[in-house]
């Protein structure tokens, strides 16, 4: 998959849909809303090529936080819609 941003996006009856891609497994992944209450985690690793689905009601998008291994390394994406 070539892409500059780490999840692609989406949208399809008013559910976001982001796909994984990086070559990277992501794991330890937890969502937290832009400008909403969203405040939630992915509950299984999303391995390159793999999705989930959120329902965004308001706000400005979606602060997705990950981690992967080995070594152990921290990443942060928002999207705003």
């Amino acid at each position: 998959m070539t892409n500059t941003e780490p999840w692609a996006v989406s949208i399809e009856d008013g559910k976001f849909r982001f796909t994984n891609a990086t070559n990277e497994r992501a794991v330890m992944v937890t969502l937290q809303g832009v400008g909403s209450d969203l405040d939630d985690a992915v509950p299984a690793p999303v391995g390159p090529g793999e999705s989930f689905d959120v329902k965004l009601r308001d706000g400005a998008g979606v602060r997705i936080n990950w981690s992967t291994t080995p070594p152990m390394r921290h990443h942060t994406w928002v999207y705003t819609r």
